[in-house]
This record gives structure tokens, C-alpha cells and sequence, in this order.
């Protein structure tokens, strides 16, 4: 399984992004940029548990989040309420029904 992810400098500080073929499987706050490799490797795991870990392939993609980055940035400066992105949302039939709801 394939992940893109990127390193993402916002106003909240440090996010990590991730993504599959889909969409936007996860956003994680980190509280230092520095932590993000291993902050990384943890999320791809979470995120694929089916997957053994060696059949991970992580390629880092800022410019595919750029659009991610963008909106963030308007987000935290007041000048958007919704966002407009592909999202994967993987979890238990439950997690999938709420996140559907808070959309």
C-alpha cells in the first residue's frame, strides 16, 4: 500500500499529512517538527493494519498538499469554515458513521 505525506507548517504548529489513492486519510498535530519520521511511520501503520509493515511505501508529496496547506492557512485565519478535499476516512463501521455526520 502507497501513502503520500508531507510536513505541513501551520498557525496550530507542526501537522503531518496523509493520504492514499483516495484522499486525506489522516492529519496529525505533532508538538515539534522534529518527531515527525517517527510520527510517520506510527500513522502508516495505524492507518493500514492490514498491511504488514514492509509492504509500506511512504513517498513524501508537499506540492500534492498544497491544497491541504492552503485551506489550513485560511482556516486558521478566519477566512474559511469548510473544507473542500478528498478525504479516505478508514475505521470502524462506527468512527465512518460519526466522521460522516461531523461533516
Amino acid at each position: 500500500m502507497e501513502f503520500r505525506h508531507a510536513l505541513l507548517t501551520t498557525l496550530a504548529g507542526p501537522l503531518l499529512a496523509l493520504a492514499d489513492q483516495e484522499g486525506l486519510r489522516h492529519l496529525h498535530i505533532l508538538p515539534e517538527a522534529d518527531v515527525w519520521p517517527t510520527e510517520l511511520a506510527r500513522i502508516a501503520t495505524l492507518s493500514a493494519p492490514e498491511v504488514p509493515r514492509a509492504e509500506i511505501i511512504l513517498t513524501e508529496d508537499a506540492d500534492g498538499f498544497k491544497p491541504l496547506a492552503d485551506q489550513l492557512g485560511a482556516y486558521f485565519v478566519g477566512q474559511r469554515r469548510a473544507f473542500d478535499l478528498p478525504l479516505s476516512p478508514h475505521g470502524t463501521a462506527f468512527q465512518v458513521k460519526v466522521w460522516r455526520q461531523l461533516l
